[in-house]
């Protein structure tokens, strides 16, 4: 029993060293904020310290970074659009000391190995394969826009592994035989999800998604007259939602505790002040539709068509002559996501040919990190969002190819070269851009060749 426990967590292990390393090498190679550092980590700042985002000082992110912590902040609270769970957890790496970059990005770096862990043990659990769980574990920590995100100080990974943690211990939920009253995996699901979304309220929608497959799940174990079907549902959505709500309320105790917090001018009480908040504060992030010369709508994400420059500088190259280019993008393995693509139509037909459970459960995690950017297409928004999918389109293709593994004789020959293929062209892939994706200095050439795609430059 010891011996398959152990080797039961092998392969997520490995994963998670793997991604590990991959995300803390030369973490902090680029001394200036990347990107949404620039928000995100003087706001972490002042959440250690002050216990609330402050508002900034002119040339705040300036100062910041040349050290003036303290000076980079006026009094008073900021009104920000995103919750500040994702940026408390960046805050944990500042405990070291703000003044090196690595501090601010440490966190982010043990969420993406986390992740990577996360995705292999899923993937053991759908096909019952330490094989094919570290196939996957493998493919999340080498994909380039979880490798990019996992080391950069911005929200995008930590919305990703509590959406992440939930959909393993949903997955937990609905296969447990014995659930009984007391259903633990039910609970962590729903208190991972609101988590998620006191990172970015765009966690909110796994939650809702969430809720309706519990409610499938319910209804689904036994056959049941509609009103106690009705009655299972209700029961469902209570004992989901009020954890959820608790842990999403409790991410925001900072704001609580301090008398600076925004909006707490004491007009309608303390709790009239934070629910005014919420409301503000999903106004305005729907509201952000100012033009950038990196965004790029959802259409795009998939085929990594415009993926997300975090970082672009040009200086002359040291010790020769010319120009060099120092960049960041968050260019995804475009091997993994054009397979990810036939895996996910390949999930669709699972579902409508042999209503394929695990099928369905991918593919609505996937849709709830997906599809409702279609609907926000005049909101300002970014190719780097698709980290949150990302775990999900792996699946898919571990999934796929686990089921083509068990199908008729003169195909199950064809999953596992197939996977070591995708692997070594992930792999290949990370080797050839791994300069652009830590932010290594090269020759304006090469870099040209590198991202010779003009969607990517």
């Amino acid at each position: 029993m010891i011996h398959r426990v152990g080797r039961a967590w092998l392969a997520p292990g490995a994963a998670f060293v793997l991604a590990l390393v991959l995300r803390m090498v030369d973490l902090g190679r680029v001394k200036a904020l990347v990107f949404d550092e620039a928000y995100y980590v003087p706001q972490a700042w002042s959440l250690l310290n002050y216990g609330i985002e402050r508002k900034f000082a002119k040339d705040g992110q300036s100062v910041f970074v040349s050290g003036d912590f303290a000076g980079a902040f006026t009094s008073g609270g900021d009104f920000t659009v995103h919750p500040p769970l994702g940026k408390w957890l960046i805050a944990l790496g500042e405990t070291a000391g703000a003044s090196q970059p690595w501090t601010w990005r440490i966190s982010a770096a043990v969420a993406g190995a986390l992740i990577a862990a996360l995705v292999a043990a899923m993937a053991i659990h759908l096909t019952r394969s330490s094989w094919w769980g570290g196939f996957g574990g493998v493919l999340l920590a080498v994909e380039g826009t979880s490798l990019v995100e996992g080391r950069t100080g911005i929200l995008d990974t930590f919305l990703t592994l509590f959406v992440v943690a939930g959909a393993a211990a949903a997955l937990m939920d609905r296969d447990d035989p014995t659930p009984g009253r007391f259903r633990r995996w039910r609970l962590a699901a729903a208190v991972c999800l609101g988590l998620a979304t006191g990172v970015k309220f765009s966690g909110a929608v796994f939650l809702v998604v969430f809720i309706l497959l519990a409610i499938a799940w319910d209804v689904r174990r036994r056959p049941l007259s509609a009103a106690r079907s009705i009655g299972v549902a209700a029961r469902t959505l209570v004992t989901i939602s009020v954890p959820a709500a608790a842990a999403y309320t409790l991410s925001w105790a900072g704001w609580f505790l301090s008398p600076d917090g925004h909006g707490r001018d004491g007009s309608d009480g303390l709790l009239m002040n934070w629910i005014h908040n919420q409301t503000d504060m999903l106004a305005l992030g729907g509201a952000i539709s100012s033009a950038h010369h990196w965004q790029s709508g959802p259409w795009a994400w998939l085929i990594q068509w415009r993926p997300t420059m975090f970082y672009v500088v040009t200086a002359p190259c040291e010790g020769t002559t010319g120009t060099c280019s120092q960049t960041i993008t968050s260019l995804g393995t475009v091997p993994i996501w054009w397979v990810g693509i036939v895996a996910l139509v390949g999930l669709g037909w699972l579902l409508a040919r042999h209503r394929d459970r695990d099928a369905a459960f991918i593919l609505a995690f996937f849709a709830a990190g997906y599809l409702p950017w279609w609907f926000l297409t005049n909101r300002t928004i970014y190719a780097f969002y698709t980290v949150t999918i990302a775990p999900f389109v792996i699946l898919a293709i571990v999934l796929c190819l686990y089921r083509l593994q068990r199908s008729q004789a003169h195909r199950r020959v064809l999953a596992q070269p197939a996977a070591l293929l995708l692997l070594a062209a992930a792999i290949a892939w990370l080797w050839l851009y791994w300069p652009v994706y830590i932010g290594i200095p090269i020759p304006q050439g090469e870099s040209a060749r590198l991202l010779f795609w003009e969607g990517w430059q």
